[in-house]
């Protein structure tokens, strides 16, 4: 049987003492963990409390909140109000868009904690806060190449889901994933997300993972031992090579030596993103430009993986690759379907985690 609202409540405040209570001994898996029950304690009181019917319009209707939270990311507006504030009819001219279309969008996102109106509600000027300030392409923390990723090729992605699956249903059909679907392409979304017309989405997704895994995955740097590994770090389908970032950025004296191995169009993007941190650390990155999971020719004439080896310059590298030959099953190699990453609702992870994840007999 359920527990009632009332219970679940003071679960929820006791739970929320325990994370913000200064004189507490606790750990950092114990807070993260604490943060996980306070979100399932919130959507289980949510729903509780609104019923099914309202719940239910709540959840259709979060795909227009995604709508709005993309419109204002994706022009800019938090950038175009910059530290100070500004009436939408000005932030309408400054990014190009109608004013009637942001002003909804503005209001949306406002009632979820995004930028704040001056003046209170109704007030059609707006200045940003510490949620909309994330948005911010300067910021450091920024997720603006994250959020236009999820709410605009993952939107899409999903709003074809149905068709996807009912494709599935027919024994006799090939299997068609949502995004090709969504987008109108053969094949892998990697390649697609590569070729001149799409390069831009190519760099925004490897912008993308690299801030989602500075979200969630911060601690992996102090979680693990790095300084007490042999280099090179073989990094397999390590885009742009965020991790390897990370961790030239918290060791610029040490001379870590990783290898970058990833899609063509990928590693140029990879090449670029590294120029910066090659001249003011020590780090050493071998780019290797191969596909891992198909045996198919490559059309720029490289070799891809499983078929040969032989053109990867580092010998560690080529010995990590053969040592997983045989690996994937067949179907995994070549059937590209494209999924999009969900870091859905993801804190980000104490070091602890790293270290339990580090000491699992999968790895």
């Amino acid at each position: 049987m359920a527990a009632p609202p009332i219970t679940l409540a003071a679960e929820l405040l006791d739970v929320v003492k325990l994370i913000y209570d200064p004189a507490g001994d606790k750990g950092e898996c114990e807070t993260y963990e604490a943060r996980q029950r306070a979100r399932q304690l919130l959507e289980t009181l949510t729903k509780d409390v609104l019923g099914p019917h309202a719940y239910t319009i709540c959840i259709a209707e979060s795909c227009h909140e995604s709508a709005a939270l993309r419109l204002v990311t994706e022009c800019g507006v938090a950038d175009a109000i910059g530290d100070g504030a500004k009436p939408v009819a000005e932030i309408s001219a400054d990014v190009g868009v109608g004013i009637r279309y942001l002003g909804i969008a503005l209001r949306c996102v406002n009632a979820l904690g995004y930028f704040e109106q001056v003046g209170g509600l109704g007030s059609p000027v707006f200045k940003n806060n510490e949620m909309s300030n994330i948005l911010r392409q300067g910021h450091p923390h920024t997720l603006k190449d994250a959020v236009e990723l999820i709410c605009d090729d993952g939107f899409k992605s999903a709003a074809y889901f149905v068709e996807a699956t009912r494709a599935a249903a027919d024994p006799n059909g090939a299997h068609t994933p949502a995004s090709n679907l969504a987008f109108g392409f053969t094949g892998s979304v990697f390649r697609r997300w590569l070729e001149p017309e799409h390069a831009w989405r190519g760099k925004r997704m490897g912008q993308a993972m690299k801030q989602l895994h500075h979200a969630a995955n911060r601690n992996v740097i102090t979680g693990f031992d790095w300084q007490g590994l042999a280099s090179p770090i073989v990094d397999v389908g390590g885009g742009i090579g965020t991790l390897e970032m990370m961790l030239a950025r918290e060791y610029p004296l040490s001379e870590f030596s990783s290898v970058l191995f990833d899609l063509q169009g990928t590693i140029a993007n990879a090449k670029e993103a590294w120029k910066p941190l090659l001249s003011t650390t020590r780090a050493q990155v071998d780019f290797v430009a191969g596909s891992f999971l198909s045996s198919e020719p490559d059309q720029t004439g490289i070799p891809r993986y499983p078929a040969s080896t032989a053109h990867i310059s580092h010998p560690t590298c080529a010995a990590r690759l053969d040592g997983r030959r045989g690996s994937h099953h067949p179907q995994e190699r070549t059937r590209g379907d494209g999924r999009f990453p969900a870091f859905f609702r993801v804190f980000r992870r104490p070091v602890g985690w790293h270290s339990k994840i580090s000491e699992a007999p999968s790895l």
